[in-house]
This record gives C-alpha cells, structure tokens and sequence, in this order.
C-alpha cells in the first residue's frame, strides 16, 4: 500500500530507487516521454489505462495507483485537473 504518497512523490521515488530514465518509463507504461515529464512534474495525471499499465510494469496494485491519482485529481496543484 502507498500510503497517503502522492501519484507524483511515489513516482519520482520509484525512478531514483529503480535508477530509470523517463524514456525507459515511458516505455513500459505504453506513452510518451513528455507524458512521464508530465506526471513527474505534476502538470498532469495518467489517464485510467495508463494506470493499468503502470500496475502492470511495477507490480504495484491498480487500486493503489487509481487511489493516488484520484487523490492528486482533487489537489490544485496540478495544473490542466478539474
């Protein structure tokens, strides 16, 4: 379980654990570089499918990572959500 982690803080925690690069990323979640920035910076969320994808490539569970996306979709901070 990831906690109260925010979708940004516990990715930018698994790339420095994990030693990826944001093409690498990109890659096994199925999307673009700029969209892994994206959500590394907090400009924006990963969409539904892209979650599953995420849950797939990091054995994390899909709830957990819907959780934290939902969860940062109510924050202001980031831009482009509501």
């Amino acid at each position: 379980m990831v906690g109260t982690m925010s979708f940004r803080a516990w990715l930018r925690e698994l790339k420095k654990r994990e030693g990826w690069t944001e093409r690498q990323m990109a890659e096994m979640f199925k999307v673009t570089q700029p969209a892994v920035h994206f959500w590394l910076t907090g400009h924006s969320l990963p969409e539904l499918s892209s979650c599953g994808y995420i849950s797939e490539a990091t054995g994390t569970p899909l709830a957990d990572i819907a959780e934290m996306v939902r969860r940062d979709a109510r924050e202001p901070t980031v831009t482009g959500i509501r």
